[in-house]
């Protein structure tokens, strides 16, 4: 289990992966994508990944991902 100090780390690693920006933690803009919670600068980069998940994130750097960093999609 992780404690708190670990799980704000990681939050101030995640990134936009539309436009690489860091998102608040307590940013409105979320979706799920492949069962793990996605976070956004904006909702122009929140639409743009609804619109075409795989520009912004192929399948073997998300599966990467969640293992290196807990699900956290951050920026190539």
């Amino acid at each position: 289990m992780r404690d708190g100090s670990e799980n704000a780390q990681r939050m101030l690693t995640v990134r936009d992966p539309v436009c690489g920006m860091t998102p608040t933690p307590d940013t409105p803009h979320r979706l799920l994508y492949d069962g793990d919670e996605v976070l956004f600068c904006s909702a122009g980069c929140k639409a743009k990944f609804a619109a075409n998940p795989a520009r912004y994130v192929s399948h073997g750097a998300h599966a990467d991902c969640k293992r290196d960093h807990g699900g956290a999609l951050l920026a190539p």
